[in-house]
């Protein structure tokens, strides 16, 4: 996580809304929170996503992301996997 953002766990886990937010690329929020709903109300959407993050100290850079929706205790929620993708580079 450290090495795709530059901050910590603990810092991200800290974050507010609009702080995480802000660490996506501005073209890529409308893709992102449409997918985000999209994958809310059960629709099949391909799980691999790729979207640009900004590095706390490095600038943006692209990420993929993998998603799916689990139940887990009786409730709906998200596992996010993501990682610093080799396909995109600009």
């Amino acid at each position: 996580m450290t090495k795709i953002t530059g901050y910590t766990p603990s810092e991200l886990k800290n974050f507010t809304p609009e702080q995480l937010k802000n660490i996506l690329h501005p073209d890529d929020w409308d893709l992102f929170s449409n997918n985000f709903k999209k994958r809310l109300t059960g629709m099949d959407i391909t799980p691999v996503q790729q979207y640009r993050i900004r590095h706390r100290k490095k600038g943006y850079r692209w990420v993929e992301t993998y998603t799916t929706l689990v139940d887990y205790e009786g409730t709906r929620r998200f596992i996010l996997f993501f990682w610093i993708s080799l396909k995109k580079t600009s």
